[in-house]
């Protein structure tokens, strides 16, 4: 059982409910009726009490099924200690539930199956174990348990030869084969159902399912939504039977059928690309290979898909089932392409043979090189010809457009240096793409070999050697990685340091009148010292340089707004992106900043260049995500200036680093400078300035800034250290130096001692700080430390004059601190009396009257803002009284729950193995548009919302009061004589109308997600895929994950063309929550694949009109009929408004 603990978090002991009573409820198998009574599974294939879970929640999940893992106690059948338990989500509404899955069983004889199975015997074929029927809401189906990861990430791990993918795809080849000559077809073969063995070897998974859960139920229609595994699936299977083999039943799976989805396995192992990457959605593969459509190769690396392979292919996915080849002559025709994978390809420029696949065995004698090291400058002045090999013969990353190899660098030295080369991934199709991938390419050149910092990657130089049609880029190949993964790996990392590694590198860009224009983590790499490092010029931009421009802004998450293209309110009124500006790259890198702070992904950043004006405008980071432990208060405040939505409100990128905090704890500036020790005394000097400075009463912005560049000198000082004599001389200056503001500022620091002497002296003290500024910047010229710095610190010491000046006013200002001042005047000399009472006349003077009432006012303001109702659960609140789900979506399950130990509550909880952040936050997104609906309707219309918990608990959920009927369609079929069609129609369209009055569109309207109250009214549900007209006005609807059959009820324009979800798209929905509501049946109900239904839909074919006499009695008349047909009009501008529905329903 999933108990309360593990779901919702800590909680008491819910009082007692009645198990049985909940069960004949809910459908659910009680106590003391169990599955093992009611489906009687045969002996030999009985483990029931031989397995028990180990894990609450699964590690997989599937369309139907999750899959979790299990342990062995003292089996006679069983000799693997772990397991895993395939259980399938079986979601009981119905009273008759049992006579149901009995029923069901008998009909796909699953026992006779599963026998079938035990008997399989094959290493690439996981074995069948049993069935035990005390794990969950269905009979479980077992088998071993590999802990290997599945075959795309195991590829992923680690580079991967040629020899070695043919050997996996093979061992797949081999499986089928076998399967094939046992009588059995996988019928749903995708990368997903291959496992990896300890030892390497791909383990087929998931066989034979597919055709049991096509033949579940003869007696009543099944109906098959667009397969997650659309990709893979040949395209007979969403049109009739295929010619030979018509005997079989429609859809049936075949082994032309296996064919056709190992070629696409094949594709992805090779490519390491999803085959039909470039369409978005499953439903738009289906409408593409229907017709004949295939893979495109245009963005394939013909190093990975050569002109063998792809013809290979080609045989394997033809469009006649007939045509291809059966899979014994498959594995002949694998075997000779694997043979030949050496040799040039014909048709393809050859390989040069410095490139070829080279199995070094000298790895150890590799060396990462960086900035400074003394090889550089000589590889920079040399010819590289000749003196490459890549070391990997597959991908080690990619990005947009582009493929990144591992390989050596022949030093004339004798050892090899280790290096990344860059190769654009591209088709020279005719369509353009080339040729701008190519001056993308030679820009990005120009611009990186210009640049010489140890903040930016460093450039080796242009391989142009026959490997490709197109240069490669060479630079050091760096071990740790991109930002995020060192992070990931390095939690205890000096974050201060990165930092202003970072900050200190876009300074350089910046000061050299450079854009880099795409700053985020994945363009930052750190080197073996742990220095980060610049990197990516690709749509960089030179400053008034011709020839440098691009369409391309950057990285949606890090873009700055003006980046953005943003939908307007008019229709057709839309607002362009700019170009990438210096003030651009300042937001995106204090968005880097933050991520570096926190070590975590960017908490509510868009996905798309395209938004909307509401979301446009809600893009400043919010401080109540993120933790003031990670991100200190006077470092949000900084970041938060760069997030200005006017870029001339943002600092530069030299105000930014001279205004940033750094540390100022002890154990962290000595532990810093502790590998240097001639360092040490400059550095118990500076720790003297730091406590003095903060001594300071007065004067403290100023005295701020002078200490903080104290410190940064000394940072750069470590940087660029090295054990030679102008190090050394360098390190006893600044060390002078630092002794003699030491000297200075200890003067003030030990006289402050009263607040009176603190304004009579701030004038020398601002003195001693001017001239101490005047002496770092002497040694920041002599040392060659900063000083290009030293015209914006003139610019921050006035700021900070003025700063420290108002602080004094604010001082002055408060009755509580001019009390504080009046007690010191009685002991004060009288000339100091008379002195202070000068500065205070002068400084009054020039406050602003209303500055109070003024801030009093933003104050209130701020209150308001906060007295919002509190829809936010505690841990505990809520407790679980329900074994399984009593319903389902894509990504959540439903449980029936008790609220506050009283209250019965339907919790609907984000299911554990799809708990990924896209995930969590379209969870959450359904949250907020819940509450703010149910804020306006109060639930006339709308399902009660309860509120939402994400804290404390393991998984996010969201409550609702529990509502006996349950969805409309289960009211209707239990309460055939006594519903009030009309009635219930209206109802549906008055909650439509108080939707589209929002305005909301719902997106996902049907009978399913209509909940019936107490008194028999419907209430809205299911918000998943709702949106608001603002921000989805000219946005393409995609598919999103878990909308499963909705497809039915989507408008024409949704599934096809690109449409946007509206008004009009709900009203089509409408249509067909009606229609399903008299019929007691889906819509398009004789029709069983959800393709057919969208090329139907799409070419304005209604669904057949019912003439039974009871779906007309209930209101189906001629009048409803033609009021139907106007809601699934093809135009969308031709449909009624939810008024006119209204209008035309009888009262």
């Amino acid at each position: 059982m999933l108990f309360a603990r593990d779901l919702l978090g800590p909680t008491e002991k819910p009082p007692p409910v009645n198990n049985e009573d909940a069960a004949a409820r809910q459908g659910l198998i009680s106590d003391k009726q169990s599955i093992a009574e009611v489906i009687p599974v045969p002996s030999d294939l009985d483990v029931t009490g031989d397995v028990t879970k180990a894990d609450s929640f699964p590690f997989e999940s599937g369309g139907v099924a999750d899959v979790c893992e299990g342990s062995v106690i003292n089996s006679r059948k069983i000799t693997e200690k772990h397991v895993a338990i395939k259980v399938f989500r079986r979601i009981h509404t119905d009273g008759d539930v049992i006579e149901t899955i009995q029923a069901r069983l008998e009909n796909v004889d699953l026992y006779g199956q599963c026998k079938l199975w035990t008997r399989l015997t094959h290493p690439n074929i996981l074995c069948f174990l049993g069935v035990a029927l005390d794990l969950g809401p269905s009979p479980a189906l077992i088998s071993p348990l590999y802990r290997s990861p599945g075959i795309m990430k195991y590829l992923s791990e680690g580079p991967k030869s040629s020899q070695e993918r043919y050997e996996i795809i093979q061992g797949i080849a081999q499986g089928l084969v076998y399967l094939h000559s046992q009588g059995l077809v996988h019928g749903n073969l995708r990368t997903k159902k291959v496992l990896i063995s300890d030892d390497g070897k791909p383990i087929l998974c998931g066989y034979g399912l597919a055709n049991i859960s096509t033949q579940s139920s003869k007696n009543s229609p099944v109906y098959t939504p667009i397969s997650p595994s659309a990709r893979f699936t040949a395209p007979e299977y969403y049109i009739n039977a295929p010619p030979q083999e018509s005997s079989a039943p429609k859809n049936h799976r075949t082994r032309t059928g296996d064919v056709y989805s190992f070629s696409m396995v094949v594709l992805e192992i090779m490519s390491g690309i999803r085959p039909f990457h470039h369409l978005n959605d499953d439903i738009s593969v289906v409408l593409h290979i229907l017709p004949g459509g295939r893979p495109s190769r245009s963005e394939l690396d013909p190093l990975l898909v050569s002109n063998r392979l792809w013809g290979f292919l080609k045989q394997l996915w033809n469009h006649q089932p007939a045509l291809r080849p059966e899979m014994n002559r498959v594995t002949f025709m694998l075997q000779s392409l694997r043979s030949d994978s050496d040799k040039p390809d014909a048709g393809v420029t050859e390989i040069g043979s410095s490139i070829l696949y080279s199995n070094v065995d000298e790895f150890d004698i590799e060396e990462e090189v960086s900035f400074g090291h003394p090889c550089l400058a000589e590889i920079n002045s040399q010819n590289l010809s000749g003196r490459l090999f890549r070391t990997d013969e597959y991908p080690y990353a990619t990005g947009g457009n582009s493929n990144i190899y591992r390989g050596q660098l022949m030093h004339r030295n004798g050892y090899k240096i280790r290096i990344a080369i860059k190769l654009i991934r591209v088709s020279n199709d005719g369509s353009g793409q080339l040729e701008e991938l190519l001056r993308r390419l030679k820009k990005e050149t120009r611009v990186w070999s210009s640049l010489n910092h140890r903040n930016i990657l460093p450039f080796l130089g242009v391989w142009d050697e026959p490997i490709a049609p197109w240069p490669a880029l060479i630079s050091p190949f760096y071990n740790s990685g991109h930002l995020k993964k060192y992070l990931m790996e390095h939690p205890t990392a000096d974050k201060e340091k990165i930092i202003i590694g970072v900050t200190a590198g876009i300074e350089y860009l910046h000061r050299h009148g450079i854009i880099h224009g795409d700053l985020k983590v994945h363009n930052v790499l750190v080197d073996k010292n742990g220095r980060p490092c610049i990197c990516d010029f690709g749509i960089s931009r030179i400053i008034n340089a011709r020839g440098f421009t691009t369409s391309s802004v950057g990285t949606p998450p890090y873009m700055a707004p003006e980046l953005f293209i943003v939908l307007g309110d008019v229709a057709g009124v839309n607002f362009q992106p700019g170009p990438t500006t210096l003030s651009s790259d300042v937001y995106s890198v204090a968005l880097l900043i933050l991520e570096i702070l926190t070590a975590n992904p960017l908490k509510h950043r868009p996905l798309s260049g395209i938004l909307t004006v509401k979301d446009h405008s809600s893009l400043r980071p919010r401080r109540s995500d993120y933790d003031s432990a990670s991100v200190s208060t006077d470092f949000w405040s900084l970041l938060d200036r760069c997030w200005e939505s006017n870029p001339d409100l943002r600092p530069s990128i030299h105000d930014l680093i001279l205004r940033m905090p750094l540390s100022a704890s002890r154990d962290r500036i000595f532990s810093r400078f502790s590998n240097i020790p001639v360092i040490l005394p400059a550095v118990r000097s500076l720790w003297d300035i730091i406590q003095a400075c903060q001594k300071l009463s007065q004067n403290r912005h100023a005295a701020g800034q002078l200490s903080n560049r104290c410190h940064r000198l000394l940072l750069e000082l470590l940087e660029q250290y090295a054990d030679d004599e102008s190090t050394k001389l360098a390190v006893q200056a600044v060390t002078d130096c630092l002794l003699k503001i030491e000297a200075k500022i200890n003067v003030w620091a030990k006289e402050d001692t009263t607040r009176i002497q603190a304004f009579l002296h701030q004038d020398d003290v601002a003195k001693d700080i001017e001239s101490s500024h005047s002496l770092l910047s002497a040694v920041s010229v002599q040392s060659k430390l900063l000083s290009h710095l030293d015209t914006h610190e003139n610019i921050h010491v006035a700021l900070n004059a003025a700063k420290d000046n108002q602080d004094l006013m604010d001082y002055l200002a408060s009755l509580e601190h001019a009390q504080t001042i009046l007690q010191e005047l009685v002991t004060a000399q009288h000339s100091d009396v008379t002195q202070l009472m000068a500065m205070m006349q002068k400084f009054l003077g020039s406050l602003s009257p209303d500055r109070e009432n003024y801030l009093l006012f933003y104050i209130l303001q701020r209150e308001n803002l906060e007295l919002l109702p509190d829809f936010h659960l505690r841990s505990g609140e809520v407790v679980l009284i329900s074994q399984y789900p009593v319903s389902a979506g894509g990504i959540w399950d439903v449980y029936k729950g008790l609220y506050l130990g009283k209250e019965k509550v339907a919790i609907k909880v984000l299911r554990a193995v799809n708990a990924d952040e896209r995930s969590l936050r379209r969870f959450r997104r359904e949250g907020e548009i819940w509450k703010s609906i149910w804020q306006v309707d109060k639930g006339r219309h709308v399902l009660p919302f309860y509120g939402f918990c994400q804290e404390g608990v393991a998984f996010p959920y969201m409550v609702s009061p529990w509502m006996e009927n349950g969805s409309a369609l289960q009211f209707v079929k239990k309460q055939i004589n006594r519903i009030d069609y009309r009635k219930l129609i209206k109802g549906i369209a008055s909650g439509l109308q108080v939707l589209h009055t929002v305005p909301l569109i719902h997106g996902n309207l049907k009978a399913s997600n209509m909940i019936i109250n107490d008194a028999g009214q419907p209430l809205i549900a299911d918000f998943g895929l709702s949106r608001m007209v603002e921000e989805i006005t000219g946005i393409p609807f995609s598919q999103s994950r878990g909308v499963g059959d909705s497809y039915r009820w989507f408008a024409p324009e949704l599934c096809v063309g690109g449409g946007s979800m509206s008004r009009s798209s709900d009203i089509y929905a409408y249509g067909m929550t009606v229609l399903e509501l008299l019929t007691h049946k889906q819509p398009w109900s004789h029709i069983k694949h959800t393709t057919e239904v969208v090329i139907l839909s799409s070419s304005g074919v209604f669904p057949r009109r019912p003439m039974d006499p009871e779906v007309v009695e209930r209101g189906l008349d001629d009048d409803c009929w033609a009021l139907l047909e106007r809601c699934w009009a093809l135009d969308p501008k031709k449909r009624p408004t939810v008024q006119e529905i209204l209008s035309c329903l009888p009262a």
